[in-house]
């Protein structure tokens, strides 16, 4: 419809513009490089932000520019997560068929973290829309990270987004834009999606 009009040959404002077409903003670079700082020491993260303020966007941004060779990231966005889920999403990415019983499936995914670790990747782990999730899938995930952080060289890193009004005493960063960037940002996006002879 509009994309005729103004003569676009891709639709503008999608989620699946590829990462390298997007506006990056100060603060989006310097998410990127705490999430860098993250990975790095094998740490947790918690990324806040309003509703629509970018924070999934950063996380692609960001696993865009990681080496396959050398990471193994694995995502999780479902309402409602519980621990056996949780155990149950990893290990089905991990082409793993988990086991009915949380600790067998817990167990299994501990397995394939060292198994990933022994071919000198990183897995870090990806929770989208963490403020759904209730105290005891965050202290699952918190228990379980700290205790693989035992041997620093098997860790894994967690990257968790949430609403900053869930975590109001947690990791807060200003995603992604300032007044001056508004602008800036509708103009990125019209010169992806525009005829390549405009």
């Amino acid at each position: 419809m509009f994309e005729a009009f103004f003569n676009f040959t891709r639709t503008p404002f999608a989620r699946d513009m590829p990462p390298d077409s997007l506006y990056v903003t100060p603060q989006l670079d310097s998410l990127r490089s705490r999430l860098a700082h993250c990975v790095k020491n094998r740490s947790f993260l918690i990324v806040t932000g309003d509703s629509g303020s970018g924070k999934t966007t950063a996380i692609r941004h960001f696993i865009a520019a990681l080496d396959p060779s050398r990471t193994a990231v694995l995502y999780v966005s479902e309402f409602n997560l519980t621990p056996r889920n949780f155990y149950f999403d990893l290990l089905n990415q991990l082409g793993v068929k988990p086991l009915f019983f949380r600790g067998d499936a817990k167990r299994q995914f501990v397995k394939e973290i060292l198994i990933i670790s022994a071919d000198h990747k990183q897995p870090i782990i990806i929770i989208d829309e963490a403020h759904l999730c209730d105290m005891e899938m965050l202290t699952e995930t918190c228990n379980e990270c700290e205790c693989l952080f035992a041997d620093r060289q098997i860790g894994y890193s967690h990257a968790v987004h949430a609403n900053q009004l869930t975590f109001p005493a947690q990791l807060q960063h200003g995603l992604p834009f300032t007044h001056g960037s508004h602008s800036r940002w509708p103009n990125r996006n019209s010169r992806h999606s525009q005829a390549p002879n405009l």
